[in-house]
């Protein structure tokens, strides 16, 4: 996905495709992050994380998640907070902020989820974008909160599979959308709001976005 709001491509990318050391056996992505100090990409499987300079693994990788203080067996999201430079891990209801200089995990953590007010717990993804806005993943749906700020701009949750993968969906209550290529005009998708395998297809597709957001950096 371009800065812009723009696909790359309609199609989803296979991760092997671009991120080389990963498992054969890869079925899914838990979360990635970009790290600030060094650039380098975190990809984070089960109770194991993977460290990529470009796309290349860095050697002596996986380890498992317990290097950074995580008391967990997986993580459902991270994120680098530009407020403070810290990085936050989350997982259901908790959350933990993490020092990267320091490479240990900030005392008085975890905290509970509600301190981001707005936001529901087991979240998909959460990301900072290059509009000053942090965004809030859960199946086909996102809270979006200002710069700084821990509450959502609206109660009311957007369309992820209409604003981010610029899908259509007559089940959609209207929402202003982000703004897009005319080229991408003729992008259609049938979901069914109460399908199980509608949400899936939809945190796939959001999962390749972001990925390919993080190519095109590196």
């Amino acid at each position: 996905m371009q800065h812009t709001g723009n696909l790359v491509s309609l199609n989803a990318a296979q991760i092997r495709n671009f991120w080389q050391g990963f498992p054969e056996d890869l079925t899914k992505i838990d979360t990635v992050y970009e790290r600030m100090t060094d650039n380098k990409i975190v990809f984070f499987i089960g109770n194991r994380y993977w460290v990529f300079s470009n796309t290349i693994v860095d050697p002596g990788y996986p380890r498992y998640i317990s290097d950074f203080g995580l008391p967990v067996e997986s993580i459902d999201a991270a994120f680098v907070w530009p407020h403070n430079g810290r990085t936050y891990f989350f997982k259901g209801d908790n959350f933990w902020r993490y020092d990267e200089q320091g490479r240990k995990m900030d005392a008085g953590y975890p905290k509970k989820l509600s301190l981001w007010k707005g936001v529901e717990a087991k979240l998909d993804g959460v990301m900072g974008w290059s509009d000053g806005f942090t965004y809030f993943f859960k199946e086909q749906r996102y809270w979006k909160m200002r710069g700084g700020a821990v509450e959502v701009v609206s109660p009311a949750a957007h369309s992820t599979h209409r604003d981010w993968m610029h899908c259509d969906s007559a089940s959609d209550p209207p929402q202003p959308p982000l703004p897009r290529d005319p080229a991408d005009k003729d992008c259609s998708c049938l979901l069914d709001r109460n399908s199980a395998s509608a949400a899936s297809w939809c945190r796939v597709q959001l999962l390749a976005a972001l990925l390919a957001s993080l190519f095109l950096r590196v």
